[in-house]
């Protein structure tokens, strides 16, 4: 049996990897915040470990205690705009992964998957391959992108299967409250809309059935020869806020007519964020969710989950 060594596991894509491995009897453990808010892993029989990632030698012993097969790093810092503590963003996201390369080596993990972002690219003008010129335009992008580079140098090495996943827009089931897609299907099942940022601002959404399917594919599905270094995650189609939002006005029978500009844009938000996911293609994946489907799935989910789910000024 494959044992997983999963950080992040608290956290929304984290949290649906080791339901879905601990589901079908995967030995999972979970490297958790002794702060961990636990409420996604309900249910969870995956083994939990309480460790401060930024420990360095607290985490390596707890990785040659475990002897994991593969090690799938979820954790992340900077990804919303709440997130603003430089010296933690690069801590989690730069020095814990080079940390966690260090045990896999010493610990002779066979894999080591590390989920990346699409933040990486930064502004493109089209769609953006695993080639294309990284221009990360945050200090979250900035580290993201470092710390492919350490995935690519593990990977040159030759002592570790290393992968980096560029995930693009994710959505789906145990999102974190307050991000775009559980935010509109919710006023959506209320025949509403909620603010909105520029009609332009393009995304690619790609569902978390679909995510969980390839970075299950990496870490415990048969060996990929040749096992490519870094891989774009998306749907391949790029996805403009005034698109989604004539989807989601007639999924949900809405009659309010959408007020542009009526949220703040983020710093990072741009016209073009497109998937090339030729690469990914060729390992057999391929994303099998529409947008529609996924946000009639996450309408249907989220509605047990509504208290958690309300808007929370303090993060706007």
């Amino acid at each position: 049996m494959t044992r997983v060594f999963l950080t992040g596991g608290g956290g929304f894509i984290g949290a649906n990897l080791a339901r879905a491995w601990s589901a079908r009897g995967v030995d999972v453990h979970l490297a958790l915040r002794s702060t961990s808010d636990l409420w996604r892993l309900e249910g969870c029989t995956g083994v939990q470990h309480i460790v401060d990632l930024r420990d360095s030698e607290r985490l390596a012993d707890l990785i040659a205690l475990v002897e994991p097969d593969v090690i799938v790093n979820a954790a992340a810092h900077g990804a919303y705009s709440w997130q603003t503590d430089s010296d933690q963003i690069i801590d989690v996201n730069l020095k814990v992964v080079s940390t966690l390369l260090q045990a896999a080596r010493a610990a002779r993990v066979a894999r080591f998957i590390q989920l990346g972002t699409s933040s990486e690219y930064g502004s493109q003008d089209g769609a953006a391959t695993e080639d294309s010129l990284l221009r990360p335009n945050s200090l979250y992008a900035t580290t993201k992108a470092a710390a492919t580079h350490l995935i690519q140098n593990a990977s040159d090495r030759g002592d570790i299967a290393a992968t980096s996943l560029r995930l693009f827009s994710v959505y789906g089931a145990w999102e974190e409250p307050g991000r775009l897609m559980p935010t509109i299907v919710l006023a959506g099942l209320r025949h509403r809309l909620p603010p909105l940022v520029a009609p332009t601002t393009a995304r690619d959404f790609v569902h978390i059935d679909d995510v969980v399917r390839i970075v299950d594919l990496f870490a415990i599905g048969p060996d990929i020869s040749p096992r490519p270094t870094v891989v774009n995650v998306g749907s391949g189609v790029q996805t403009t806020m005034s698109e989604l939002v004539e989807l989601v006005r007639t999924q949900f029978a809405i009659d309010d007519k959408p007020v542009w500009g009526s949220m703040s844009p983020r710093p990072w938000d741009t016209d073009r964020w497109q998937a090339d996911i030729s690469r990914a293609a060729l390992t057999g994946w391929h994303p099998t969710t529409t947008l529609t489907q996924g946000l009639t799935a996450l309408g249907t989910w989220i509605e047990p989950f509504r208290a958690i789910y309300e808007p929370r000024p303090s993060r706007r």
